[in-house]
């Protein structure tokens, strides 16, 4: 590690560091910190130290996230050093909703750096950012260390700058080894498929590059295109389309059983760049078949097996159950035809509890049920129509009985 150049432990007051360079309107408070501190040749961590932090990014231990959850006081403490508003620091922050995880935040457009200068934007931190709208052209990815042993945090982004030969890459998109390999799963010509899919992955990319303009578009269904592509890639516990085209896509690199998180409520793919964008691109021709019934894609038959995979209910089959009673009427009577969820004996009646529900909340009291819905059950209390519907149906019986218990698919061996 390069030695300070301040003193880790500054005389009091401390000096004001006249270095600060200029805080971009669409920069991550994280770039700007670490350009900050090369300019006075310190790592991220050093300059965190000096600030005062001096477990910040310690080796082994968690490290905050800069543009999500950055620690309370320093958005002022900054702003004494850098002549800096704590309120303009603090609107850096970023959604944590949308907002990738720190290590999954490694896409750029070297046009724009070339252009523009070295800084990270907001938009490249989006779980749906896969294409620079000004340039017309994918997004680059920044290569995972070489060392396992490296971790994201002490990656140097100042030195990846500097070293113009690992990003300056201005060949048009359709050359680059991630497309290419994706066209290549799919069985399609390059340049002629960045040229169809340009629009659709303008329209995803649209929510994290410009949210205001994204309000008036159309919502239901764009969600429903997130869904698809969200389908394509989810791996809960046996199943991906991305596995049957490609198997050398590691387990580890897909969404995992989100056994910590929400089963229904998955919006934003936590996985690299280059299996998001595979992922919107298999999700491209299965909308295409969705809406026309047509397929351009040179591997549709084992999309097609895939498809048509008959079993009892998995994790994936009961996410997509929940997310297609969100899509408008017409896309979801399509979308049972595609994923082939028409047969009455695996439809979920619509006041089901998710998988997620069950297991987070086994011991819910049948009063409260009456009452309100339990918090947990999130996939029902975000959809009004169906907690209606729970509410109209067990109006109907008497509260506590078995047969309203068993009419709302609850277990009716539980004492009344």
């Amino acid at each position: 590690m390069r030695p300070s150049v301040l003193a880790r432990d500054p005389p009091r007051p401390r000096a004001r560091l006249n270095l600060a360079p200029r805080l971009h309107a669409d920069e991550t408070l994280s770039s700007w910190l670490e350009r900050f501190a090369a300019a006075y040749d310190m790592t991220l961590r050093e300059f965190c130290v000096w600030l005062g932090y001096p477990n910040f990014l310690a080796y082994c231990q968690v490290p905050y996230d800069l543009d999500v959850a950055p620690p309370p006081d320093l958005a002022g403490l900054l702003a004494s050093h850098a002549g800096l508003t704590a309120e303009f620091l603090a609107a850096h922050r970023m959604d944590a909703f949308d907002a990738l995880p720190p290590a999954r935040r490694r896409t750029f457009c070297p046009e724009c750096w070339a252009e523009e200068g070295t800084y990270r934007r907001f938009a490249w931190a989006h779980g749906w950012a896969l294409v620079c709208r000004r340039h017309r052209r994918l997004l680059s990815e920044r290569p995972q260390p070489q060392s396992p042993s490296v971790r994201w945090h002490e990656e140097s982004w100042t030195e990846f700058y500097q070293d113009t030969r690992t990003w300056r890459d201005l060949r048009p998109s359709w050359q680059s080894r991630p497309w290419r390999r994706v066209c290549q799963r799919l069985g399609v010509e390059p340049r002629a498929e960045f040229q169809r899919a340009w629009p659709w992955l303008l329209e995803l990319s649209r929510p994290a590059q410009d949210p205001a303009r994204f309000e008036d578009q159309r919502v239901d269904e764009v969600t429903a295109k997130q869904d698809v592509a969200l389908y394509a890639m989810i791996r809960f516990r046996h199943f991906s389309l991305l596995r049957v085209l490609d198997d050398t896509i590691s387990d580890r690199d897909l969404m995992d059983d989100t056994s910590g998180g929400l089963l229904c409520d998955v919006r934003t793919p936590d996985v690299p760049y280059r299996i998001r964008l595979f992922a919107v691109t298999v999700a491209r021709h299965l909308w295409t078949r969705l809406t026309h019934g047509q397929w351009r894609c040179g591997r549709y038959r084992a999309i097609e097996r895939a498809l048509n995979r008959a079993g009892l209910w998995s994790d994936e089959l009961w996410w997509l159950e929940q997310r297609l009673r969100t899509w408008p009427v017409a896309l979801e009577d399509a979308g049972r035809q595609l994923f082939r969820r028409t047969d009455p004996r695996l439809l979920m009646p619509p006041w089901e509890r998710c998988r997620q529900c069950v297991r987070d909340d086994r011991r819910t009291s049948w009063t409260g049920l009456h009452v309100s819905l339990p918090t947990r059950w999130r996939c029902l209390n975000r959809n009004p129509a169906l907690k209606a519907e729970l509410a109209a149906l067990l109006a109907r019986y008497p509260l506590g009985t078995k047969e309203s218990r068993s009419a709302a698919g609850l277990d009716c061996t539980a004492p009344d």
